[in-house]
């Protein structure tokens, strides 16, 4: 991932999504331990640690850092039909671990600054993605171009990676990376504003395949 020349300069900057891509990763990664460990009820931890995690996300840059996994989870639950698994993903326990993580820093400044939540949700979020008010759009291909130079010189593997994903799209692992992945680059693809580094958290996925 370091080595694609994309992230790597990405790393050079003051950007937080370089810190949500990390707790970003950190909360998928955590999914898929816990899925793989509750046949021998062993997922607690890895749950709580992915609710954990979606906190920080959503704490660095807004409700993107939770939306997106829990996206990319749904999509796999369905597709792979673990609906099971919700029993197992300690929503109890969870739900409040996230809001302990993710809600204090939001209310303070709300408190401090009264209209900073409608303005940070609303405008720099909902607005962002809805409308073309920032001035940063782009043709639907903007991140698939964005991809191929940013991913070099990894980039000539990924025609042969996407036909080897087809072929093994029943394998769990296969499709959990393709969603995380795909849903992601589709999700931004759809926004009306569009930056070069708003996908940078598909790839830990695109190096791990």
């Amino acid at each position: 991932m370091l080595t694609s020349g994309g992230f790597f300069g990405l790393s050079r900057v003051a950007i937080l999504d370089m810190l949500l891509t990390l707790f970003m990763s950190l909360a998928l990664c955590c999914f898929f331990w816990g899925q793989r460990a509750v046949d021998g009820g062993k997922g607690r931890i890895p749950f709580l640690l992915m609710y954990a995690a979606l906190g920080a996300a959503t704490l660095t840059k807004g409700p993107i850092g939770v939306l997106l996994p829990a996206v990319v989870i749904l999509f796999y639950l369905f597709l792979a039909k673990r609906w099971v698994l919700l029993r197992h993903m300690e929503f109890a326990l969870g739900i409040p671990l996230f809001l302990v993580t993710a809600a204090p820093w939001y209310v303070l400044a709300e408190l401090r600054n009264p209209g900073y939540l409608n303005h940070f949700f609303w405008q720099e979020n909902v607005a962002r993605f809805t409308t073309t008010q920032f001035r940063r759009g782009g043709p639907w291909y903007y991140f698939i171009a964005v991809l191929s130079v940013g991913f070099l010189p990894w980039t000539i593997f990924l025609p042969t990676t996407i036909a080897r994903l087809w072929k093994q799209r029943r394998a769990e692992e296969q499709l959990f990376l393709a969603l995380w992945i795909a849903l992601p680059l589709l999700f931004f693809s759809l926004s009306s504003s569009k930056l070069f580094h708003y996908i940078l958290p598909i790839y830990p996925a695109l190096a791990i395949i």
